[in-house]
Formats: C-alpha cells, structure tokens, sequence
C-alpha cells in the first residue's frame, strides 16, 4: 500500500508540474453549480432492435402528432392503456423518429408517476429542454423561466406515466405554456379518467401484441442469440408460455428473461402449469412478474426489494447501487472474491432477468411496473417521502426522502430509531432544515447509510460522530470547509463520498477509518492528504471527480 501510495504522490507531483507550465489558473476547469450526483431522470431512449410489434402503433400515433388542428395552442394526446402494454416504449418511438425531431425545436421528456407536484413539474420540464436549468423554488420564477425558453418555439413534450385527476393542477402546470408557438403533448397513462383531464385529442389506445409478435419477442429473450431448432421440445413449450401472457410486452420479455438460462423442461413446465397466472385484481401486479420474482435466487430477493426505496423512473448508478447493497449486509462473500465483484454479479444476474433495463454509460431503469411490484412486497419496510406525509407506523427501515420538511417536522421521530437507510435528495436544492436533521440524527442508532445535500457550516457535522454503526457516508454541500475530526470515529465506515466545492482540509486522523473501502473526493479545494491514508488498508477505489489538482502529499 505504500509503495503505491508513492506511486499516487509522484503523479500528482507531475500534474501540479504540468499545471504551472500550462499556466492553468485555479478557477480554470469545471464552472458549474454543484450537482446531485446522478443526471437528472429522463427515458427517451429506446433499443429499437429489441422491440415487435409496435411499428404501426408508431404510425398511428405520428399521424396523430401531425394531424389537423394539432399543433395550433397546446395540444395533448393521450396513450392509454393498461400497466405492461408499451405505451411509454411506442412514446419512445415516436419522439426519436427523425421526422419528429427535424419538426420542434424543443423536445423535453419527464417520467410524471403519482406525485403530480406542479413546482417539481415545471422545474423537471426545464432541465429536460436542451441547455436549460433553474435553480429557483418558487413556481412563479420557475414558470417565468419556462415561459421565456417556450417563446415563440414549437415543442414536443413527453409526460410519462400521468395519474393525476385534478384539473386545477393540471391548468397550473399548463400555464407557461401560453407563449410557445406551439406545444403538443404525448401523455402515457393507464386511465381513461385520467386523459379525460387534460387531452385536446382522442386517446390512442394500444393493442395487445398480436401471437406472432408476441412470440418473436419471447424468442428474442428466451433463446438469445440461439437456434430455437436446435431445442424442438422447448419451441413446442414456448407457445404455451407466450398465450399465457395475454400479449403484455412486459410480460412476454419477463418470462423470457427467466427462462433464458434454463433449458430443462421440467423447468419450462413448471412455468406453465404455475397457479401464480391467475390475475392479482386488487394491486394490478401482473402475476407473470410475481412469478418472475418467486423463481428468483433468495440471494437477489434483498437487493431488488431494496429498490422499492427509490422513486419511480429513478436513475440507477450501478456501482453506487452495489454499495448501498453492500453495507445492508445483502452481499454475501465467496471465497477470495471482492464483496463489490459478486455485488456486481448480482446486479448482472437482476438484469438479464430484465428487473433492470439499460439507459446509458453505468445507469439502469426499472420498468414502472416491475416497481409496482417490488413496492407490493417491501410492504412497509422501504419508503419514499416525495412531497406525502410521514408513514405512521414505526416498521420503516428505509427511507428516501425529498421533502425533509414533512419528515423531520413529524412528532414521531422516535419511531424511526431502527432506520438503516435515510437517503435525503431534495427536488429544489439544499435542504433548509438541515440543522434540526443533524440534532436528531443520534436517535437513528441503527442507521448504516446516510446521504444528504445541506448548506450547514463545518461544526454542525461532529454529530455524525454518534452514528457508531454508519457505514455509507455520502455528502454534497458548498459551504464545508473542513471536515471534522469526529467522522474519523465511524470505524465501520466502508464508504466515503464527499461532493463539497470549497471543502480544503481532510482531518490527520482520517486513517482510522481501516473499514473504508471506497473514498471519493468530487469538486473539492484539496490540496493535502493528510500521511495517515497510508493506513488504509482495505482501500480499493479512490475516486476524484472534479477536484483541483493535488500538489502535494504529506506522508507519514
């Protein structure tokens, strides 16, 4: 560990070299308001080859967009139909024709879910138009600021997933819309009561995948690049499979992903002779899924559940994802193995069963309904807090939350002493009530990760000394200038992630942390590691993002 330590030291010594012969000033580099650290969620790309069936939906949905009457005003055409269907594929489709994209000249895409919070809204809107952002809270700055981007320009808007049925909230959220040339709305829902609210157009309802298109898209999963001949007795099977699934694309793609690495079949049998097919009217989970979840290893049952936390159309890091899984304890070691390798494997293995799908680099999506079932099983263990009122029962374990108010407001804070995740993100920024956060913070014993945004000075982070069992620690904050000594009690702490613009000063005791396995420094002002990392010998990724050049290294 020294020697590469040494190794770390003299590279640095060369950029600090190549920074003064460059003449490279300090504010050279990244000018940008400090980020949360994933993109903003958006879902308009799509992998064409891997979709049947939908070319005419496509079509018809074109003809729509360009139809008389459409495109004068604000004009919305709703896709309707039922969870699993491929409204939000065959919106894909659409927005990325090239046709489309040559007409308008803005498009903008926001996943809507169940919170139709108005400020939230318009600000998603923003940050979806190319090159806009707007730090403001406050709707009528944020719709000033959306008014004057539409000015006189012919937009496509994608909202997707809608479920809202209040009119009033709907001609809120409608009201920057008044000085564009045009806007014209693509809407996915699966309520015809819910396009009623807001459509100028008739809704387009999607048809279920016809047998043969739905079996060519069960082939393309369940056989992958393999001859289906070469297996005649599972290709006889496969057409018992696919009628069962009623031609829900969801569904067929499902199936498909669990049966891929299963070629026996007794396996293939069991799937068709399963009573788990009957329909779960109640909670509209389809039972295919339900059935994809049950066959799953009891390994990955943690880790999927655990993605119930999250909020709809969130954008999965992987990496990040493994180590939230990692300090849960839902990892398990193998022999020599690294826990973030097998950790990896298991999001591999959740993916090729399709609970993930690509999105871009290293980040994952999980379909709507694919979260509709994790939530349905998490039941009152995993929670996001996004603009509703606190739960009120103390069984929480888990908690995403983006708006701290309703939370740390709530008499009951004491109910959530057993909390092992609280992963604050607020929609609009910094949080405000940071400091009455942090002085409750030593009620949460149990908490093993913690992440936040806050504008608080340096002191009030001493408390988090108190958290003897934290093992995540993810933090981004502009006005940290000096990271205190007591962080370097959390001798259980695997992961350290500091996002902090002027932070300069890393503690010398910083290598009592021996637990920590990854370190991260985004944005910061430091200069000097303190010697004492040299003691960190479970260290396996130190990862600077953004951070000014370190010229020196004090070593012990």
């Amino acid at each position: 560990m020294g020697d590469r330590i040494r190794d770390i030291r003299e590279r640095f010594d060369e950029i600090s070299q190549d920074r003064e012969r460059l003449r490279l000033r300090e504010q050279d580099g990244e000018r940008r308001v400090l980020e949360a650290p994933y993109p903003a969620p958006t879902n308009h790309m799509v992998d064409e080859s891997s979709i049947y069936g939908r070319e005419h939906d496509k079509q018809e949905v074109i003809d729509l967009l360009f139809s008389e009457g459409v495109g004068n005003g604000v004009s919305v055409i709703p896709i309707v139909g039922k969870g699993g269907l491929g409204k939000t594929t065959i919106a894909q489709l659409v927005y990325n024709d090239p046709k489309v994209e040559q007409y308008f000249n803005l498009t903008g895409w926001v996943c809507v879910s169940d919170d139709f919070d108005v400020p939230r809204l318009t600000k998603a809107i923003i940050e979806s138009l190319p090159g806009s952002s707007c730090d403001s809270t406050q709707l009528s700055k944020l719709q000033d600021t959306l008014k004057e981007k539409l000015k006189g320009k012919r937009v496509l808007l994608v909202l997707d997933d809608v479920w809202n049925e209040q009119q009033s909230r709907w001609e809120s959220l409608r009201n920057p819309f008044v000085g564009a040339e045009t806007v014209t709305i693509i809407m996915t829902c699966r309520n015809d009561s819910v396009a009623e609210i807001m459509q100028t157009v008739r809704p387009y309802h999607p048809l279920c995948l016809s047998a043969e298109q739905s079996w060519a898209l069960f082939r393309h999963y369940a056989f992958g690049g393999r001859d289906p001949v070469q297996q005649p007795s599972l290709v006889d099977m496969d057409k018992q499979i696919v009628e069962k699934c009623s031609g829900l694309p969801l569904v067929v793609k499902s199936i498909g992903s669990l049966l891929r690495y299963t070629a026996d079949e007794d396996s293939w049998m069991d799937v068709i002779q399963s009573d788990i097919w009957e329909v779960d009217e109640k909670n509209e989970i389809l039972p295919a899924l339900r059935l994809s979840y049950s066959r799953m290893p009891a390994r990955l049952k943690p880790c999927f559940v655990y993605c119930s936390m999250f909020p709809k159309d969130y954008l999965f890091e992987k990496d990040e994802l493994v180590r939230l899984w990692m300090v849960q304890g839902y990892i398990q070691t193998c022999g020599s193995r690294s826990i973030e390798d097998i950790g990896d494997e298991y999001f591999i293995d959740l993916q090729r069963r399709s609970f993930f799908d690509s999105y871009q680099f290293n980040f994952f999506k999980m379909h709507d309904m694919i979260h509709d079932l994790a939530k349905s099983i998490a039941e009152n263990e995993f929670w996001a807090i996004m603009g509703k009122k606190l739960p009120s029962h103390d069984e929480v374990r888990h908690l995403y939350v983006t708006d701290e108010k309703k939370f740390w407001k709530s008499p009951r804070l004491h109910n959530f002493s057993a909390l092992r995740t609280l992963l604050i993100m607020p929609w609009f920024g910094f949080l405000t009530t940071i400091s009455e956060i942090i002085k409750n913070l030593p009620l949460l014993r149990c908490l093993r990760a913690l992440q936040f945004c806050w504008e608080m000075e340096d002191e009030i982070l001493d408390l988090l000394g108190n958290l003897k069992h934290l093992r995540y620690l993810r933090i981004t904050s502009n006005k940290i200038e000096k990271l205190p000594k007591s962080i370097c009690l959390l001798y259980h702490l695997q992961i350290l992630a500091l996002n902090c613009r002027n932070l300069a000063e890393l503690p010398d005791s910083l290598g009592n942390l021996t637990s920590l396995r990854y370190f991260e420094l985004s944005m910061t002002r430091i200069r000097r590691l303190p010697g004492t990392v040299c003691q960190l010998r479970n260290l396996r990724c130190w990862f600077l993002r953004g951070t000014r050049v370190l010229r020196s290294y004090s070593m012990a």
